[in-house]
């Protein structure tokens, strides 16, 4: 065997790690992609559920449907808890939307 045909052979390897190592890069590209997926949607899923707890707390239990019908008793605290619970409420939604 020549110089050359070891030089050959040595050059095929090469490509063949290269090619070995693009293939392992993009499982591990596809594995991380799936991993930040996973923690948007858990995080948003936690946000959500924040929202919902926060809206039957007994303080803003007379404040949420006092506001959704728009009812004209409703407190200046109560127009508050209102509208921090559907602000937050809307900002998740755009976020989700986004």
């Amino acid at each position: 065997m020549s110089l050359s045909d070891l030089a050959s052979i040595g050059s095929l390897i090469g490509s063949i790690a290269v090619l070995i190592s693009l293939i392992y890069l993009a499982l591990q590209v596809r594995q991380a992609e799936r991993n930040q997926q996973a923690a948007i949607r858990q995080g948003r899923a936690t946000r959500v559920v924040d929202i919902i707890l926060a809206a039957g707390e007994p303080s803003c239990a007379e404040a949420m449907p006092k506001g959704t019908i728009g009812a004209a008793d409703i407190t200046p605290a109560e127009f508050g808890q209102f509208t921090a619970i559907y602000g937050a409420f809307l900002a998740s939604a755009e976020d989700t939307f986004l």
